[in-house]
């Protein structure tokens, strides 16, 4: 037998009175208990107790007491509507499956980099991507840099990259660029471009994110022109500096 029922109503629905009877018939205009009722069973009336259910297109929670109703020994049952809060769940839930695919297809890599007041640069996150730019395994990788984010940085590299990084910060650039060698798993080095950029500061500590890209290639390819066309200005100042 309902005892009580508050007026629940939606936005711009009027305030609902219920008369006294059977709560499945008056709540629900069914002619016996509700097929998600918790009634049912002796201990379902524990306060850590919270059961979900769907009707008409809606979702809620509720969750049981024991309690004594003007002598007459009762339950009191919350009823909350948990529909929009979990529709925002799965949109969430979809948003971070939509990021983690598209980091694991990035080409090259990223990490998230976290800087502290001690001057400490070490990675937060270090993407698959990552691992492999560096013919490396994610756990080799993690056990080599999480020290600190210049671990596998040239060794003549390391004041430039942490010199740029701590300039990226105090600027608080949305985008900053520099290119440097990283260390693979087999001990050679790649150049890397590094795109970093402020994301985050809490309190002392700032984050930074950083997306990698493998540019040796590029930078051979630079080089030999460069070399040769160095030959050939010294090969044509050679032939004008000849005597007829």
């Amino acid at each position: 037998m309902i005892f009580y029922a508050n007026g629940l109503k939606r936005k711009g629905e009027t305030e609902k009175t219920f008369p006294s009877g059977k709560c499945y018939a008056v709540l629900h205009g069914k002619t016996s208990p509700c097929e998600f009722c918790s009634l049912h069973s002796s201990d379902s009336a524990q306060p850590e107790d919270t059961t979900i259910y769907e009707l008409h297109g809606r979702t809620y929670a509720t969750r049981t007491r024991e309690t004594d109703w003007n002598g007459t020994p009762a339950y009191i049952k919350y009823v909350r509507d948990i529909t929009e809060e979990l529709e925002a769940r799965k949109a969430k839930t979809r948003l971070e499956q939509y990021f983690q695919t598209a980091v694991k297809y990035l080409p090259g890599g990223m990490a998230v980099i976290r800087h502290d007041a001690d001057g400490s640069i070490k990675p937060e996150y270090l993407s698959e991507g990552f691992s492999e730019m560096l013919d490396m395994s994610p756990e080799d990788a993690w056990a080599m840099y999480q020290g600190s984010a210049l671990a596998g940085v040239h060794p003549d590299d390391q004041a430039f990259v942490q010199e740029n990084l701590e300039r990226c910060i105090s600027e608080k650039r949305e985008k900053y660029e520099l290119e440097y060698r990283l260390q693979k798993g087999d001990g050679k080095y790649i150049w890397v471009k590094t795109k970093v950029s402020v994301i985050q500061g809490d309190g002392d500590c700032v984050r930074v994110y950083a997306n990698y890209h493998d540019v040796t290639a590029e930078k051979r390819s630079r080089s030999s022109c460069a070399s040769s066309i160095r030959s050939r200005s010294i090969s044509t100042t050679s032939w004008l500096g000849r005597t007829p």
